[in-house]
């Protein structure tokens, strides 16, 4: 039973996520082999075509599941894997306990098939993504995250993408100064058929986490709240969010105070100027400013926690953050800065940068170390360093010149503004 429980996760025995262009995925750590996607025919299943139930069966399910009951770590986990092994807490590890329930139903089980019984596991935990509508155009995104990404992108002739695994790009279009996508699979939220299918499963769930696009901005997510309030099902629901922190509704508080508990998570990468070129063009003193906001809610089941994405832009201004952050007096967020190593693009993971920036690098954490009186602080960011120095992807370096240098232009920023030290590294 130990072995059992060092290899399973409960997201595939009680979990439901819908990626933005309506895909169903398996995990949002799932972001190696087929990129968390279940494929059938090479194509992957879609809400618009494809049964919540059934898909929960997915040949690609049962095989990790079985995987998982017979203590293996599969593939598809590694990210999960790799953060263990750097000390971190995983989100399968978090699963684990949120639902100690259901991770004893798991282990109590002698079917060691990987088919699941869905009434026996009924979906308690959504993950839902409703399109990529954002009013940010975050540096390491994409069109598939985020709609504002789509008029540079067919501005500077790049007028299609691949999102996920599918085969076919999705095509960018100009109509009367609006750029869109072709088809209508990033407006899937709004079909009839997952309307219906969310009212189905909506009285087996208690968690509901929200990222995007910025969910903030959603109007199908204040829709699914209010359903929930109407049934009676809000009382039972934990709401999370992965947020930008670029707005706050005052209505959607008065829409929390319905639910069991709400965790809202603020997504940055910086403070002061760095995150307004990071996170652009969002305005750091805004972000700041709801932080505080939430922090003194009168939402007594309201809990924040803040997250940043390490990548090149901000390895070394991480330190800048974590000071900022455990000087910042907050009352009901987490007493740790949390965060998690940015995979891809390869061109802003930090293993790119040169190795005598690593160096640098390297011994800037140690004095910081030397000097720090945050608790736990040596562990949590020695996995930084760790990571960094793991493996050597310069070859990726001329891509990141590249990039850098053709959103500045469109952006009319400059890195040296911004990053002067990164800048320096890049022109060595």
């Amino acid at each position: 039973m130990n072995e059992k429980k060092d290899t399973i996760c409960t997201i595939p025995w009680n979990h439901q996520a819908t990626y933005q262009n309506g895909d169903y995925g398996i995990c949002c750590q799932c972001i190696y082999t087929s990129g968390g996607r279940m494929l059938t025919n090479d194509k992957p299943v879609n809400v618009l075509t494809d049964n919540f139930n059934e898909v929960r069966n997915h040949p690609t399910l049962i095989e990790l599941r079985r995987s998982m009951l017979n203590g293996e770590k599969s593939e598809l986990c590694k990210l999960c894997w790799d953060e263990e092994d750097l000390g971190l807490v995983s989100k399968r590890q978090q699963q684990q306990h949120s639902y100690k329930d259901t991770l004893q139903k798991i282990l109590d089980s002698e079917d060691i098939s990987g088919y699941l019984d869905t009434d026996t596991f009924p979906i308690q935990y959504l993950d839902s993504r409703l399109g990529n509508l954002c009013n940010l155009k975050c540096r390491m995104c994409g069109p598939g995250d985020s709609s504002l990404w789509l008029e540079e992108m067919y501005e500077m002739g790049t007028p299609s993408f691949k999102f996920g695994t599918i085969n076919k790009p999705y095509k960018i279009e100009k109509v009367s100064n609006v750029y869109k996508i072709q088809g209508d699979d990033f407006q899937y939220y709004t079909s009839k058929k997952f309307n219906d299918a969310i009212q189905k499963i909506l009285p087996t769930v208690n968690r509901i986490y929200f990222t995007g696009g910025e969910p903030l901005i959603n109007k199908k997510h204040y829709e699914i709240l209010d359903y929930c309030i109407e049934t009676n099902f809000a009382k039972n629901i934990t709401l999370e969010y992965n947020t930008n922190g670029t707005t706050l509704n005052k209505n959607l508080l008065d829409q929390w105070k319905h639910f069991a508990s709400v965790i809202v998570c603020f997504s940055i990468d910086g403070i002061d100027d760095i995150a307004n070129y990071i996170r652009y063009p969002s305005k750091w003193e805004v972000i700041k400013q709801h932080m505080y906001d939430l922090d003194n809610a009168d939402i007594p089941s309201l809990f924040c926690t803040t997250n940043v994405t390490v990548n090149i832009f901000n390895v070394k201004h991480f330190l800048d953050i974590l000071d900022w952050y455990h000087s910042a007096g907050f009352k009901r967020f987490h007493n740790k800065l949390l965060w998690h190593r940015l995979v891809g693009p390869d061109f802003l993971n930090v293993q790119v940068l040169p190795l005598e920036t690593k160096k640098e690098i390297t011994e800037l954490y140690d004095d910081y170390i030397s000097k720090s009186n945050i608790p736990f602080i040596k562990k949590q960011i020695y996995s930084i360093i760790d990571y960094m120095n793991e493996t050597d992807m310069t070859k990726h370096l001329d891509r990141t010149k590249d990039m850098i240098e053709t959103l500045d232009n469109f952006r009319n920023q400059r890195l040296s503004d911004y990053v002067p030290w990164l800048a320096k590294a890049l022109t060595k």
